[in-house]
């Protein structure tokens, strides 16, 4: 489970005794606290590249994963406390085409809905001190949306705007700066996550991914 749905207040409300739940238990839970979380079956397709808070079921082992986000090729995905990226063919197999979702209710208030991949891939050569990318946020609902970035972001030297209000229908270019550090040399590639709180009840968080790979020399 992810905080995207308030997750210490229902580990409280399951038990810290219990160390797997249902999709059952955990929509009560859910519910207790105000939050509508709809049981459902869906494909990997049918989730927006948006990213809608998704609870999936996995097949073996009979384990709960946090679905972030999508795109045309890969999922961010919370598990175990860890956040990484999983092509969608990987994830289908595995995938019991169970998971909760968020009540379609909070549509009608205010939404997020960001123009980029929820992972954007970036190549750079290694003689690169600093990449900057930006990803376009717009407000899809009826209600303001407000966003404020966590910090620390770790592997992100800047983050603009820190915090913003976005009335119905309007949008922000966030830009990010990322050094390129004695870690991702060493590694070549370094997945960075930039999330933001915002007010969006059917996404509390969301989550922007930078895979930063380095070009081998020639």
């Amino acid at each position: 489970m992810d905080r995207s749905i308030e997750r210490e207040r229902v580990w409280d409300i399951l038990g810290l005794e219990q160390e797997t739940f249902t999709l059952q238990e955990i929509q009560e839970a859910a519910q207790r606290l105000g939050l509508t979380l709809v049981i459902k079956s869906l494909t990997l397709q049918e989730l927006s590249p948006s990213g809608r808070a998704t609870i999936l079921l996995l097949k073996e082992p009979n384990q709960i994963i946090t679905f972030l986000a999508s795109g045309l090729t890969h999922a961010l995905i919370s598990e175990n406390g860890m956040t990484r990226t999983i092509g969608l063919g990987d994830l289908s197999k595995h995938s019991t085409s169970e998971g909760l979702v968020s009540s379609m209710s909070g549509e009608r208030q205010s939404r997020a809905r960001w123009f980029a991949n929820p992972v954007e891939v970036v190549d750079v050569p290694p003689e690169t001190e600093t990449v900057t990318e930006s990803v376009k946020i717009s407000n899809a609902g009826e209600k303001d949306l407000g966003l404020l970035a966590e910090l620390p972001a770790c592997g992100c030297a800047e983050i603009w705007p820190l915090q913003t209000r976005l009335q119905p229908g309007a949008s922000v270019d966030v830009r990010v700066r990322i050094p390129v550090d004695h870690w991702l040399r060493e590694w070549n590639s370094r997945l960075i996550l930039v999330t933001f709180k915002c007010n969006d009840p059917t996404s509390p968080r969301i989550s922007l991914g930078f895979q930063i790979k380095l070009s081998k020399k020639q």
